[in-house]
């Protein structure tokens, strides 16, 4: 560092006091001058407060030379770089070639020229200012160099912990698609090691599932937009692909459609996945965001499950129901296929909440709802719509006589009877079944003349099953064929 200092000094070392003298009257008002007529005490004075910025040191002394003074001057660390400049009457080359090989910077022959003196001095002086200027410069640039690598590598340091903290999988990828840096995550993710996966391409993670999907990643990571990117940005095929859209002005993009990682032993899982550009010395990058979705998908099923159950009985509710119903019409009208909607009502379900309480009522309703479970196949669906109203789609080939003989099946295992209190209780049910074959109805028809079918079985004297039969159409055989089949179903349930 610079010394603060109102004028530089110069050490005079020497036995000869007019030599002296002469170097003070050459610099008087300049700098300032101390004086020495011996070596030791110049190597004294030279480590003594304010240090000279540079000694003028003869060679041929009595007892200690100036060769051996300047031997110890820079031998001590707190004199070795204060510039030497060598005072001798002689003027031999060898001389002062020794003199500088000590570490001198200049070689002075008496007698002094003051002129001389005054310029080699001045000089070395002036070199010594700017050696200190450029010493401090240095020091000062160096220790703000190191201030910011420190505060670099703290920033690093923090923002490794940070991205190590993050559960969501964290990738850097190059503009080839090749992995140059993962986070701990995307090992517990994925179930690779980092050695694994660095300098591999993404793929190995995400499958490639995307229309000219290396396409795509060069135009996001140049900024580029295709016409066709411009068109679909965003948008979902039908085949689940997704496109990949992003705006000139927002370097990151997250992927939409439902998308899916594989882990290293082949299974896969939803992930949602965010790309961000960023721009590095070793040319573009993206950074890859893979957020693992198993368990919010598991909840986002539970959700939806208990949303569509009845929570009484567990069957499937009314809003569930009206979904698998419009599913079965699709399928039916887009493969000419047929199903049933058979709705069921229990016939003496009020007595027992009458009777024996509404603990009873509920236990009567699950026992129904067991009892219709055990009836249906896995491709059917049974539903509670409210109070003691139940409904089956039966789905496939159906005829009249199918659907009937399980309308049968049905009544007998309702007439089960249900032990409460220590007594048998029975409700028998009233059936009403639409078939549709060779005709297209709205969800809405098709539930009409189901209901319109269960009250006749219910003007019927209950406990019996009726068809819908549109006379004009003739949807169904000869209508008192089906009153023989409800009569016949009446007099089994008994």
């Amino acid at each position: 560092m610079q010394k603060n200092k109102i004028k530089q000094s110069i050490l005079v070392i020497d036995d000869n006091s007019d030599d002296v003298d002469v170097v003070k009257n050459i610099f008087m008002g300049r700098y300032r001058v101390f004086a020495s007529l011996s070596g030791e005490k110049g190597l004294q004075r030279a480590v003594a407060d304010p240090q000279p910025d540079l000694i003028l040191l003869d060679v041929h002394m009595a007892g200690m030379n100036g060769y051996e003074v300047c031997e110890k001057l820079k031998a001590n660390d707190k004199t070795k770089k204060i510039p030497v400049i060598f005072v001798s009457a002689d003027n031999e080359v060898v001389s002062e070639v020794h003199g500088l090989n000590l570490g001198a910077v200049d070689f002075i022959t008496k007698p002094l020229i003051p002129e001389l003196v005054s310029i080699r001095v001045s000089t070395h002086l002036s070199l010594e200012t700017y050696h200190h200027q450029l010493e401090y410069i240095i020091e000062t640039n160096v220790k703000e160099l190191e201030q910011q690598y420190e505060e670099i590598i703290n920033k690093e340091l923090l923002y490794r912990n940070l991205l190590d903290s993050i559960e969501d999988g964290v990738l850097l990828v190059d503009e080839n698609g090749l992995i140059d840096m993962i986070n701990p995550s995307v090992c517990n993710m994925f179930g690779y090691s980092q050695k694994e996966l660095i300098g591999q391409p993404i793929e190995i993670l995400i499958p490639n599932r995307f229309k000219n999907h290396e396409g795509k990643r060069t135009d996001f990571i140049k900024k580029k937009e295709s016409s066709s990117l411009n068109r679909n940005r965003r948008s979902v095929f039908s085949h689940g692909q997704a496109d990949i859209g992003f705006d000139h002005e927002n370097k990151s993009v997250r992927l939409p459609g439902d998308l899916v990682a594989k882990r290293k032993n082949g299974s896969e899982f939803p992930v949602n996945i965010t790309l961000s550009k960023i721009d590095s010395m070793t040319g573009k990058k993206v950074t890859v965001v893979v957020q693992d979705m198993t368990e919010r998908k598991f909840w986002e099923y539970q959700l939806t499950s208990m949303a569509m159950k009845d929570a009484l009985t567990g069957l499937a509710n009314r809003a569930q129901f009206e979904i698998d119903l419009a599913q079965a019409n699709r399928v039916y009208q887009s493969h000419q296929t047929s199903f049933a909607l058979i709705l069921i009502d229990l016939d003496n379900f009020k007595p027992v909440n009458d009777t024996y309480g509404h603990q009873a009522g509920d236990d009567m309703l699950r026992h129904i709802a067991s009892i219709l479970k055990k009836q249906v196949r896995d491709i059917d669906t049974v539903a509670r719509l409210g109070g003691d109203e139940f409904a089956i789609i039966y789905v496939g080939e159906v005829d009249n006589d199918i659907v009937l003989k399980f309308s049968e099946r049905i009544m007998r295992s309702i007439n089960t009877p249900l032990i409460i209190g220590r007594n048998p209780v029975t409700v028998g049910c009233s059936i009403g079944i639409n078939i549709n074959v060779d005709v297209v109805l709205d969800n809405k028809e098709i539930f009409r003349r189901a209901d319109i079918a269960l009250y006749e079985s219910k003007n019927k004297g209950r406990n019996c099953a009726t068809v819908y039969f549109d006379q004009e159409k003739r949807e169904c055989p000869d209508i008192n064929e089906q009153i023989k089949s409800n009569i016949h179903l009446r007099e089994l349930a008994r």
